[in-house]
């Protein structure tokens, strides 16, 4: 796929259009980490710190894709550590806001192992760098677990289906990461995972909004 490019004055921006969903996206979780952030739902406010995470992470992407070529290596790799760290938190974040919900018993075991996933995330990316695979590896090891919750509160607490379809979109962009699939010259498979993982943080955010302090927690 030929590589694009913009010019803003004296700056060449790579891959406008992945950078341009990037930063909206960023935009996106931000505004709903604000929203919820006040919110006296412990659930809430958790969710609030995984879209805070995901504005991190969304931010961060666009310096990688769109200025990767101007940044020295030791600052493209801070990029690529801050993109990898925040994405992890989000997932951490998740895990906490089921277990906030009502979703888990066991709540010392269930915060241990989170805490030892996110441990584990971050010893391997000093073992072999700030990797996309290991993001990927780590959602799919995460996230199905918060999702079971999620689904398992649909009956009783309302917006758990839509967390749950949410969720399941951010599983979904790890395939569309590994396949590469893409439409045209200009919309490649990165654009195509922020277009899922947009509609997924919706789902999310509706969900969230949809149990407000419901919950109890």
């Amino acid at each position: 796929m030929e590589t694009t490019w913009f010019e803003i004055g004296d700056i060449t921006l790579r891959a406008p259009v992945t950078t341009g969903t990037n930063l909206l996206v960023f935009v996106q979780c931000l505004a709903y980490a604000l929203v919820l952030r006040p919110s006296a739902s412990e659930t809430s406010r958790l969710w609030a710190g995984f879209f805070a995470a995901m504005s991190a992470a969304m931010l961060a992407g666009a310096f990688k894709h769109g200025l990767h070529h101007v940044l020295q290596e030791e600052a493209l790799v801070v990029v690529l550590a801050i993109s990898n760290i925040a994405g992890a938190l989000s997932t951490h974040f998740a895990q906490r806001a089921a277990l906030a919900s009502g979703a888990w018993t066991g709540r010392r075991t269930y915060l241990t192992l989170a805490r030892g996933q996110l441990a584990t995330f971050g010893l391997a990316n000093v073992a072999f760098g700030p990797q996309l695979w290991l993001l990927i590896v780590n959602n799919a090891v995460g996230l199905p677990a918060v999702i079971a919750g999620e689904v398992s509160l649909a009956g009783r607490l309302p917006g758990a289906a839509w967390v749950a379809g949410g969720l399941s979109a951010s599983i979904l962009t790890g395939a569309v990461y590994l396949t590469g699939v893409s439409f045209g010259r200009r919309v490649n498979h990165i654009d195509l995972a922020h277009a899922v993982k947009a509609l997924g943080f919706l789902s999310i955010y509706r969900g969230v909004r949809r149990q407000g302090g419901t919950s109890g927690h």
